[in-house]
């Protein structure tokens, strides 16, 4: 078994060097689908999607299968999606209501509480010994919300919502709370899959618009409104210099702009958008402050897996399928209080931006699913050399207006450290639950390191 001396060595973030094998090996795979996914707080779906009792939700939690259902009551629980008798799925939609779920193996049948309420020839084949109040499905211990995102965790240990979300709640209200009655998800779950490491994927959307002027330079030409379609400085709009990254000690981590007028929701330049988002910034100086109202969300990440981009008004959560790939499903959520016209115009944005005749989740599909194709070789002489994460080490700041730790320009790895921190920590701290500490970055001593890591 791996070693956490070695786990150690290959997350070296005090001088920003990581090792190409956290995301290729197979051992480091399944011992953080315990360690991570199963220690952390993980998305599991909008009270938007389940409005009344009986509604439920199909997904996953790390590798594991549930189910999120309303209550009779209002409350929300979570389950494992698996029969108690063989392991066979009891609910195998999407998204639906029920009053009950059954396997349709051999029966065994289940309310939306949890409890086991019919078996099959109970009285013959068991004799009546078979305690059924022994066999109910395996709920998930730990479930809380915060602005009607659901999040649930089989860990115990694990500190409350509030407090793992920390100064990131900070960011989420900036999207997810601005008008009253908040934020509703429609139109449905896009899912797609790419043959990667589930944290390509999540270190890119906790810290990286670095990538955006390169990577999604044709994109942005066809999104760009008419005066600067077909100009190759259109990456030049991108705030970088007026940026910010936050960063958190848990994992957590966003881009955005402090001035940003309009808070780039049409990256499709829909005019009706940007009108709306006039429209409504009185509403949202009185919601947030007047320095939040004006500030722009770019990207933003909750560890270790759920983040949204509000360019296109769209959230997703990583869902690991092996080592080597990732099933994404993308909503898109909108505010509630919207004009059904805005609501509309905002889903098929969203839908240009990351559906499957988009173009921007493709381009990072790409980057990712080569990076995972040279990994997965296990070339001797790659694994050799660590990967450079010193971008804006030592250059973290605090600011009054905005809150925790940050680095003033939108192009840093400041947050990707932190991810990569909190991984390390959840992955070789296993004797009680890592609360994560504050640290202070040094600047990195010259250029990386060629260190050898086995």
């Amino acid at each position: 078994m791996i070693s956490n001396a070695l786990l150690e060595s290959y997350v070296d973030t005090d001088n920003g060097l990581i090792s190409p094998n956290i995301f290729s090996s197979q051992e480091i795979y399944e011992l953080e689908l315990t360690r991570v996914f199963g220690r952390s707080w993980l998305f599991l779906a909008h009270e938007s999607q389940i409005p009344k009792p009986g509604d439920y939700f199909s997904t996953y939690m790390g590798a594991d299968p549930v189910i999120v259902v309303r209550q009779k009551d209002g409350s929300i629980k979570a389950f494992l999606n698996y029969c108690r008798h063989r392991g066979m799925p009891v609910c195998r939609s999407d998204q639906g209501n029920a009053k009950a779920f059954s396997c349709t193996y051999h029966g065994w049948s289940y309310d939306v509480t949890g409890k086991l309420v019919s078996v099959p020839n109970l009285n013959d084949a068991y004799k009546n010994q078979l305690d059924t109040s022994k066999w109910g499905l395996k709920q998930v211990p730990r479930l809380e919300t915060y602005r009607g995102i659901v999040f649930g965790c089989f860990d115990e240990a694990v500190p409350s919502l509030d407090e793992y979300l920390g100064d990131m709640k900070f960011h989420i209200d900036h999207m997810w709370d601005r008008r009253e009655g908040g934020v509703e998800l429609v139109g449905g779950v896009s899912k797609h899959r790419i043959s990667a490491n589930w944290k390509l994927a999540a270190e890119q959307l906790t810290s990286d618009s670095y990538h955006a002027q390169i990577t999604h330079l044709s994109s942005f030409g066809v999104y760009a409104p008419p005066e600067l379609a077909g100009r190759r400085d259109i990456s030049h709009t991108f705030p970088g210099d007026r940026g910010r990254q936050f960063n958190s000690p848990f994992g957590h981590g966003a881009g955005f702009d402090p001035e940003m007028a309009i808070p780039w929701v049409s990256i499709g330049g829909d005019p009706m958008l940007d009108a709306y988002e006039q429209s409504i910034r009185p509403e949202r100086e009185a919601r947030l402050g007047a320095d939040r109202a004006k500030m722009g969300s770019l990207h933003a990440s909750i560890f270790p897996s759920f983040s949204w981009l509000s360019g296109s008004r769209t959230c997703r959560v990583l869902h690991p399928k092996g080592l080597n790939e990732v099933e994404i499903w993308v909503f898109c959520f909108v505010d509630k209080a919207a004009p059904e016209e805005v609501k509309n115009a905002t889903r098929r944005t969203g839908q240009g931006v990351s559906g499957p005749a988009g173009l921007i989740d493709q381009d990072d599909g790409e980057n990712w699913a080569l990076i995972g194709k040279s990994l997965v070789g296990r070339g001797p002489q790659m694994h050799k050399l660590p990967f450079n994460y010193q971008m804006g080490m030592g250059q973290g700041v605090t600011d009054p207006t905005f809150p925790g730790q940050m680095v003033p320009h939108l192009y840093s790895e400041l947050a990707a450290r932190s991810f990569h921190r909190r991984w390390r920590d959840l992955m070789t701290i296993t004797d009680r639950w890592p609360m994560p500490t504050e640290v202070t970055e040094k600047r990195p001593n010259g250029a990386a390191k060629e260190g050898r890591q086995q």
